[in-house]
């Protein structure tokens, strides 16, 4: 990862209002819907990590309550990505089913009995983040994630190329189609997800800092030419809200992950494996 970036990010440091009442709630959660098996040394790893501290200041325009569900996905994504690489190692193939069983799981109301456990709590986090959205949210969020799950079974990080989308759902500023299949925007996605890639996983070099500072270059400038972009478009005025408040909230994951990732060097949790084990060991509906 990169120690120091040596140049300031062009982002506003701010931490969600709501952070310290949201984030009390948090452990009990992890901790009750089996998260983590009840070791306590476990937890104490798992809370270490401060998952809410990333999340208040990752999605700091958050209403409380999606700034509760944030701390949920993201500490879900967090213990997640340290099981999954070590079952697709130890037995390929029951990884691909989990992904797919993933997968599947956007596509119904609930989890199916019989699923890993990890994918009933996706399931759940995942109806949750379709509530108040559309359609269209609907079907390029599902797109969106089967290819960061296919990807992250190659060594691709499933909760930073996720993230993008996610914030339209998070910070309740669902784009218009126009807007979020523009170059512009599509640009600005793929530049945040590779600069918080970098930024955890690149080598601390000369190389990786230059790549990372010319990322944030481009971000700038594709962000300076939106106002020309949403005028082509004829957005209205709640649509341009949605825009701004979109691309302030993808610097904010860049600036709030950075931070926490300086404060937290490669943070990582006991083996265990009660996330894809077959069965689901919870009360989900039938």
């Amino acid at each position: 990862m990169l120690t120091s970036l040596g140049f300031p990010l062009p982002f506003d440091l701010t931490v969600n209002p709501h952070s310290s009442t949201v984030s009390e709630d948090h452990p009990g959660w992890a901790r009750s819907i089996g998260l983590l098996p009840p070791a306590e040394s476990w937890y104490q790893d798992y809370d270490e990590a401060d998952i809410p501290a990333l999340a208040a200041h990752a999605v700091p325009a958050a209403a409380p309550d999606r700034l509760d569900l944030a701390m949920r996905v993201l500490g879900w994504a967090f213990v997640w990505r340290d099981q999954l690489p070590r079952l697709a190692a130890a037995e390929p193939r029951l990884a691909v089913e989990h992904v797919k069983d993933l997968v599947a799981s956007c596509h119904t109301a609930r989890a199916v009995r019989g699923n890993s456990h990890g994918v009933c709590v996706w399931a759940g986090l995942w109806s949750e983040l379709l509530e108040g959205m559309t359609r269209d949210w609907d079907v390029r969020a599902i797109r969106s994630f089967t290819a960061s799950a296919v990807s992250y079974l190659h060594g691709g990080r499933l909760d930073f190329e996720l993230v993008p989308v996610l914030l339209e759902s998070l910070l309740d500023c669902e784009l218009p189609l126009t807007a979020h299949d523009s170059p512009q925007l599509r640009s600005l996605r793929w530049i945040t997800s590779r600069v918080t890639a970098w930024s955890a996983s690149g080598a601390d070099d000369q190389q990786t800092l230059e790549r990372v500072r010319e990322d944030i270059r481009a971000f700038e400038r594709v962000r300076e030419d939106l106002p020309e972009m949403m005028a082509a478009l004829e957005l209205d005025k709640s649509e341009i809200d949605a825009v701004e408040r979109y691309v302030t909230g993808l610097g904010s994951w860049m600036r709030g992950h950075h931070d926490w990732q300086q404060a937290h060097p490669q943070p990582r949790l006991p083996e265990a494996a009660n996330l894809v084990s077959p069965a689901c060991p919870c009360p989900c509906p039938d």
